[in-house]
């Protein structure tokens, strides 16, 4: 665990209304170890978690995913995709992302929540900054052990629930996009598009692909000239395919590329047809055709 002071006060930059609350939860000191502990319930099960604010979100070990999955708390549905974590002694490892529906910390309730699976059973379950994010103002009192947050009454909405949260959530629930360039010289800039879909917050568990190859002209001559079009394979990802959130994001790339795409240059196209209906959920296919 790093950084361990006698007592600090962390300020998130997202500030509660003038109504506010005050929890305090427990802080147990491990004898054996540099480390605090707090308890924390997962879905409804209740878990032993580190107290790490040098750790950037929730890590979970796979004998508490197995038994989330086992006792039906966690599902299929659930899989946000995989990333990469930094563990203790710096090296990187790949991790499972899950959606954890509903956190308890003294007695307050987050909602949707991502958390990481480290394939060891025995590896430590890690509490950090993804959660302290949602309150208001984070006090840790080392001294008294405990941990004093200040949030919104019940009923009330958090700062979590405002609009940047809802944005990211319908980003995260994609596991695919791919990029697919309609000349040699959309494929060229793919790379462009790529890293700037890479950087965006709201796709960092989403796996971007290239498509290697130009495809066969009759299926580049369905795409209009200058425009970026992105393709939905599921009904349910319609809504994200005509996201502001991802026309944000591709603003960035069109920029770039001002003169080469038309004034409205995104469209999207439902493709279910195409497939006679058979959907493949949470993935996208963006086609990029220049002037």
């Amino acid at each position: 665990m790093r950084g361990i002071v006698t007592f600090f006060a962390l300020f998130i930059t997202a500030h509660l209304g003038l109504a506010q609350t005050q929890i305090e939860v427990p802080l147990i000191k491990d004898p054996n170890a540099n480390a605090y502990h707090l308890m924390a319930s997962l879905n409804g099960e209740e878990y032993d978690f580190i107290f790490d604010t040098g750790a950037s979100g929730l890590l979970i070990n796979k004998a508490v995913f197995d038994d989330l999955t086992r006792k039906g708390k966690l599902t299929q549905a659930d899989f946000l995709g995989t990333s990469q974590a930094v563990i203790a002694n710096g090296s990187t490892i790949n991790i499972d992302v899950v959606n954890i529906r509903s956190l308890e910390i003294g007695g307050q309730v987050l909602n949707d929540l991502r958390a990481g699976v480290v394939n060891n059973n025995n590896a430590a379950l890690l509490f950090g900054q993804d959660a302290l994010s949602k309150f208001g103002t984070v006090t840790i009192d080392y001294n008294q052990g405990k941990l004093i947050l200040t949030t919104n009454p019940a009923g009330s909405s958090a700062p979590a629930a405002t609009t940047p949260a809802t944005q990211t959530t319908m980003l995260m629930n994609l596991k695919e996009i791919k990029l697919i360039p309609c000349s040699a010289d959309d494929q060229s800039s793919l790379n462009d598009l790529r890293n700037i879909l890479e950087s965006a917050p709201e796709l960092k568990q989403v796996k971007i692909s290239e498509e290697a190859q130009v495809p066969p002209q009759r299926a580049v001559n369905r795409i209009t000239e200058g425009t970026i079009t992105i393709r939905y394979f599921s009904q349910k990802d319609q809504a994200v395919a005509d996201s502001g959130e991802l026309a944000t994001i591709l603003d960035a790339f069109l920029s770039q590329y001002d003169r080469a795409f038309k004034p409205n240059a995104l469209v999207s196209e439902n493709m279910l047809s195409a497939f006679n209906n058979r959907a493949f959920p949470d993935y996208l296919e963006i086609w990029v055709r220049k002037q």
